[in-house]
């Protein structure tokens, strides 16, 4: 017979209802607006201060494992939040009651890496001056030679706490522990149970909970809190807290703390009488008690929950089968292997390949990144570097500045200047790597093994190249569409045609469809690549195909060049390069006049001054570093010649273990059977995604149908009206008449590349913007139409001609994203025009999203042109340093009047014209052009024409088109720094906008505590099935109730 006590069925019950919740639901409910709760009188309450979002579901590995003291939610995305913060001042604290021994912290060598790892945090053992005194002396010594503080409390229960009990009570135990509230001089504390082993990097927890967040995760049999970890930023107020309520609160197995419940588990649960429970109902269900203590500080507060299965390891409970070991951070239970073959176990135990901790913290993050400890980024840089300093430190700088999350790994390619000290720099956090000098620059084998390493150790999504004469000037905004991208070399000579059929017949292995886009150079620093591409292409078996003599036979010395060898290494493997907007070429002989340069630019392409990086700024090696930069820069004590020929080092079997003697010549290539001939069938569309897949579209043809790039997966009104214009389709329709009323249109065009999707799943990111703007459009009576199909013809004859010898094909894809953007400006003239007489049209990006659902922000922005007698609502870029004046092009509002109908015929005429320009405009404008993108015409139409400053408001972007880097970082200065800290919960918010951060869109506006969509996870918008499985379900579904209002 079992006997089983009062406290164990409570648990039962507790797991039982939770997990019959996790079956009937299979997700938690989320709230649909973060910023308000409804209190019990149904007043609207404010938050105080921001949340970081929520954990992506892909990476969330628990489920139904975080609460916020009433109910589970989705976990907060400590990476996420992580990113935001810079570096500080910290401490993991543990805690002893009692005669301390030797066995008292038995995982101590793996915190001291840990500590290592987060900017050498202190290690401190909180203890009573009883205790400390009495610690066993072989203990005291250890800690003495490890660095581990004993720092003394003055109590282990506190001071006259009104519930205790004399046996078999673990208060004193948990509640010692609160002293980490009053550690005030870090910016951030982590505790830890004593009986946790680190296995990976805990330095985005601090960072995290540096701005203001107390992070727990709940326990390891579902208990609502375990309080063997938490982490915070401490403040003295926070320990007064805890030591009012200690005097305050009773404790009842029955109601909890202070008559506060056991929620979101049905009962009591282990620990619930002692620091669990404590921690729990002071810092979760109290929570906005002490959010308003701490706001009245000047001080932010908030309490969130983190996955445990990657944070606080117990047992595998609630991690799923397909959960890998390699992705927990902290372990801290079970301690010795038991019945689960898939627990994940202690270091000593475990069979699984663990981080190896080393002393030197870059090589330990190294090891964790090359295991999947460490987490997977967007993108990293890979900077191989020799002997040139300045350069390398100003091009450094500048990455570590604009990317602040993002790896970097510098490898050493011979030379004698040791960057070691200067990566292990704070400021700079990069992976140093000495290697063999090969002038891998000139050596493809040596070159593709390297980067290949390199691709391994960054785990990110993209590499972005780096040299020490790219000057970075922003962060990017233009995401990759293709595998690799660069400069737009057209001054270089291009590939032979023998050597495109050449390297197309290898690629023909692999895809038989493949063709090479791009013949050119172009792939120096500042180029992108995806790391898929790296890892396939820059295989030893796959480079040994190339015949690398009969490359250099036929294109002469530019073959060994890296530039040229991994476009031919990529091109053998069917990987598509083509240039990247966002990489330029500075000329040295640019002129100064801007007719000039505009001619120019014409005929060399790749002189863009806005790109993000500009390649050949030599001036970057004779720039000014600060004095500790250029003291932290070493020698290497012993001297290894260096290798300065090309195409002389190769390896046998293609990896550095097999180097052939150098000087050498490249390998015979193995025998491969070229597949010259294309299938016929790849004269149809390859990619059902783009617009450029349909011969149709290429051909300018607009009578044609496209079906393969349609409008299928985007969603549509049951009921398309007749007033609807081209090929639009109408998404909702709230008003109570015919004509007159708000019209917003969109534009959602399918450009070349995986960013816009295929038909079979249009993106979430983009289905949770549209369903966003459908939701605030159907909630306030206006209309919305998406236009999928371009104006035709797309291709304008100024552009055909500027082309030269580029194909049909090619040029259309060259213009695609100018003429994309320009297709906002017809869409405002042709429904300014409609016959239904619309009062006002707004034209927003397919990355705008109007997020403040509580009042109507179009009736808004048309009282704004009332009040200010203003035809055309415009918005700037003031939530950076340098935008107040600047016009961003995103989000347009107009008034139905003939001076905006005027506007937008003449900057849409003056584009068609292209470089002849429109001599003169409806608006007063003479002789202007607007050749470059829609965003540019605007800011030099303002700028010439004094009489347009009365017809066109141009108001705060910080409002109403905000952009999304302000959620984590802008990579630019930004001028309000109150909204970089309320994020979403900014009162001023109207309009987000996700330009260069497309993909974070679905995770702010489904995965967060609000639904912004309306429709629920399910929905059309947050789907995770895809938008065609979505659609019909939810494109004319009822509206869900929003709280607020």
């Amino acid at each position: 017979m079992w006997s089983w006590s009062f406290q164990q069925l409570f648990l039962l019950i507790c797991i039982y209802l939770q997990l019959a919740k996790s079956i009937e639901t299979g997700h938690h409910h989320r709230p649909t607006l973060l910023r308000h709760e409804i209190s019990s009188d149904g007043l609207v309450q404010q938050m105080p201060n921001v949340q970081p979002q929520r954990e992506d579901p892909e990476r969330q590995h628990c489920s139904d494992c975080c609460n916020d003291g009433q109910k589970n939610v989705a976990c907060a995305d400590v990476e996420a939040c992580a990113a935001t913060m810079a570096a500080g001042r910290y401490a993991l604290v543990f805690s002893f009651v009692g005669k301390m021994g030797l066995e008292a912290v038995p995982f101590l060598e793996s915190a001291k890496a840990a500590a290592n790892l987060a900017n050498k945090a202190d290690i401190l053992i909180l203890m009573t001056q009883r205790d400390a005194q009495d610690i066993n002396l072989s203990a005291h010594k250890l800690f003495q030679k490890e660095g581990v503080q004993v720092h003394v409390v003055e109590w282990a229960l506190p001071p006259r706490m009104k519930y205790t009990k004399r046996e078999n009570w673990c208060g004193e135990k948990d509640l010692i522990r609160l002293h980490a509230l009053g550690l005030d001089d870090y910016d951030a504390v982590a505790y830890f149970d004593n009986d946790i082993e680190f296995q990976g990097d805990i330095l985005p927890i601090l960072r995290c909970a540096s701005a203001g967040n107390f992070l727990t995760t709940n326990g390891g049999l579902g208990e609502a809190l375990n309080v063997g970890f938490f982490a915070l930023k401490p403040h003295r107020l926070l320990l007064k807290a805890a030591e009012d309520f200690a005097q305050e609160a009773d404790y009842s197995e029955l109601t909890g703390w202070a008559k506060e419940g056991w929620k979101p588990c049905g009962g009591y649960y282990v620990g619930g009488e002692c620091g669990q429970g404590f921690f729990h109902t002071l810092f979760y269900k109290r929570q906005r008690i002490l959010q308003q203590k701490m706001l009245e500080a000047g001080q932010n507060w908030t309490a969130l929950q983190i996955d445990k299965c990657v944070w606080n390891y117990q047992t595998s409970f609630q991690c799923p089968k397909s959960f890998h070991c390699s992705n927990v951070r902290v372990h801290h239970k079970p301690m010795k292997p038991g019945s689960d073959p898939h627990e994940c176990l202690k270091s000593k135990y475990s069979k699984v390949a663990r981080t190896s901790y080393l002393a030197d913290a870059r090589s330990a993050r190294s090891a964790a990144l090359a295991q999947g400890v460490l987490p997977v980024r967007r993108f990293g840089f890979y900077f191989p570097v020799h002997d040139q300093v300045q350069g390398v430190v100003e091009v450094l700088k500048s990455a570590r500045h604009f990317y602040p999350e993002a790896p970097i790994y510098m490898l050493q390619d011979g030379g004698s200047i040791d960057f070691g000290p200067l990566c292990r720099m704070q400021r700079f956090n990069c992976i140093f790597q000495r290697a063999p000098g090969e002038n891998s620059r000139w050596n493809p084998h040596s070159w593709f093994a390297r980067m290949r390493d390199a691709t391994e150790i960054l785990r990110s999504e993209y590499v972005i190249y780096l040299e020490p004469d790219v000057k970075i000037t922003r962060r990017h905004h233009i995401d990759p569409k293709h595998d690799a991208g660069g400069v737009y070399d057209n001054f270089n000579p291009r590939m032979s045609a023998e050597t495109k059929d050449y390297l197309e017949g290898l690629g023909r292995e692999r895809d038989p469809c493949f063709s090479i886009s791009w013949t050119h150079f172009g792939l120096c620093g500042g180029s992108y690549f995806r790391s898929e591409a790296i890892l396939d292409a820059f295989k030893p078996q796959n480079i040994l195909r190339i015949d690398w003599q009969r490359l250099s036979a036929k294109e002469g010395d530019k073959t060994m060049s890296s530039d040229f060898a991994m476009l031919v290494a990529l091109s053998a493997r069917a990987w598509t390069v083509y240039p990247w907007e966002e990489t330029a070429q500075h000329f040295n002989d640019a002129p100064s006049d801007p007719a000039d340069l505009l001619s120019f630019r014409k005929q060399w392409p790749a002189c863009n001054e806005s790109a993000a990086f500009q390649h050949n700024h030599k001036e970057l090696y004779h720039a000014t570093i600060a004095d500790d930069e250029r003291a932290a820069i070493a020698h290497f004590t012993d001297h290894v010649l260096d290798t300065t020929c090309h195409g002389c080092v190769w390896y046998k079997d293609g990896s550095p273990r097999s180097v052939l003697s150098i000087p050498s010549r490249p390998p015979d290539a193995e025998g491969v059977n070229l597949n010259l001939a294309r299938p016929s069938h790849c004269d149809g569309p390859r990619h059902v995604g783009s617009l450029l897949a349909d011969p149709g579209y290429i051909r300018n043809a607009g009578s044609v149908e496209l079906p393969f790039a349609g409008s299928a997966g985007l969603p549509l009104a049951e009921h398309q009206p007749p007033w609807l214009l081209k090929k639009d389709v109408l998404v909702e329709d709230g008003r109570d008449k015919d004509g007159g009323g708000i019209l917003v249109v969109q534009p959602v065009f399918m450009e070349a590349g995986p960013l816009w999707g295929t038909l079979q799943s249009r993106p979430r990111w983009l289905r949770s913007i549209l369903a966003t703007n459908r939701f605030h459009v159907r909630r306030y009576g206006h209309a919305m139409v998406i236009r999928w199909l371009p104006s035709q013809p797309q291709l304008l004859e100024w552009q055909r001609q500027q082309c030269g010898e580029l194909s049909e094909k090619d040029c259309t894809q060259k213009n695609e994203r100018e003429n994309f953007n320009w297709e906002k400006h017809r869409m405002l003239e042709d429904y300014l025009k409609s016959s239904q007489n619309f009062s006002y049209v707004m034209m927003l990006d397919a990355d705008a999203a109007l997020v403040r659902h509580e009042h109507d922000i179009l009736a808004a922005m048309a009282d704004q042109l009332t009040t200010h007698h203003r035809d055309v609502f415009l918005t700037n870029e003031d939530w950076l340093a340098n935008g107040a004046k600047r016009i961003n092009g995103g989000v347009i509002f107009a008034k139905n009047s003939q001076w905006s109908k005027d506007l937008f015929q003449d900057t849409t005429e003056a584009h068609v014209l292209g470089p002849r320009g429109l001599k003169s405009w409806r608006i007063g404008i003479q002789n202007h052009q607007c050749s470059s993108n829609e965003q540019i015409c605007l800011n030099d139409a303002m700028a010439a024409s004094s009489d347009m400053g009365a017809h066109a408001l141009l108001a705060s972007g910080i409002q109403y088109n905000r952009g999304a880097c302000t959620l984590h970082h802008c990579g630019e200065p930004i001028t309000d720094h109150d909204a970089l800290r309320m994020g979403l919960d900014d009162s001023q918010l109207e309009v987000l906008h996700f330009m260069g951060d497309h993909t974070m869109a679905d995770k702010v506006l489904c995965d967060g505590s609000i639904d912004f969509t309306g429709g629920g996870s399910s929905g059309y918008g947050c789907s995770q099935r895809g938008s065609l499985l979505a659609v019909n379900s939810s494109a004319v579904g009822e509206e869900a109730v929003f709280l607020c209002c």
